[in-house]
């Protein structure tokens, strides 16, 4: 996102370098149109008409290409404004997440600190009387898991026994197995809760 940044600031420059230059273009185009004013106030003090004409004719190509300039440059200095927008934008985006990267990288380190430090306290717990806890809460762990694969087991059987007893070509269906079904899955999503 940096290197975009980088990217964005270097065509802005570029940017601003063109409406730079669009105004001194326009600066040159105004001494040219005086300079065919003059030039056409002679020709006419003269009696030169081809001379009038030709001044005439360039004088409003000149002041032609100096409105189409003119336009030119509104639309890159609205341009230009929106690119800013979208600089500081960006800008503030990457500062906010080199913030947030900073403080992940703290949480990191702070939760790899508590990790260490619980790993110690669990080795230290293996070295003495702390076998008999580990011991209890393995213990524990295999009686929940056997507890949820018993529930499992019933609600597969009770489901197994309610499918064999539809009978979808005549609409048979036993309401009474259903709710059954219904039931156990309630109680299923309740104990894993607990």
């Amino acid at each position: 996102m940096k290197k975009s940044l980088e990217v964005m600031e270097k065509h802005s420059g570029i940017l601003s370098g063109q409406i730079v230059g669009i105004d001194k273009d326009l600066k040159v185009i105004d001494k040219e149109l005086n300079e065919l004013l003059q030039k056409k106030k002679y020709c006419e003090s003269k009696n030169d008409n081809l001379g009038v004409n030709a001044s005439a004719i360039k004088a409003g190509k000149r002041d032609k290409a100096k409105n189409n300039l003119k336009d030119l440059k509104k639309e890159l200095v609205k341009l230009n404004t929106s690119i800013t927008r979208i600089r500081r934008v960006v800008a503030t985006v990457i500062d906010v997440k080199e913030d947030d990267i900073k403080m992940y990288e703290r949480e990191y380190k702070a939760t790899k600190a508590g990790y260490k430090a619980m790993k110690a306290a669990s080795s230290a717990l293996k070295n003495n009387a702390g076998n008999d806890l580990e011991a209890m809460a393995l213990q524990s762990i295999q009686d929940s898991i056997e507890s949820s694969l018993g529930d499992i087991q019933v609600f597969l059987e009770t489901a197994e026994d309610v499918m064999n007893n539809v009978d979808i070509q005549n609409g048979v269906f036993e309401q009474r197995g259903f709710d059954t079904l219904a039931n156990l899955e309630v109680k299923m999503l309740q104990n894993l809760k607990n």
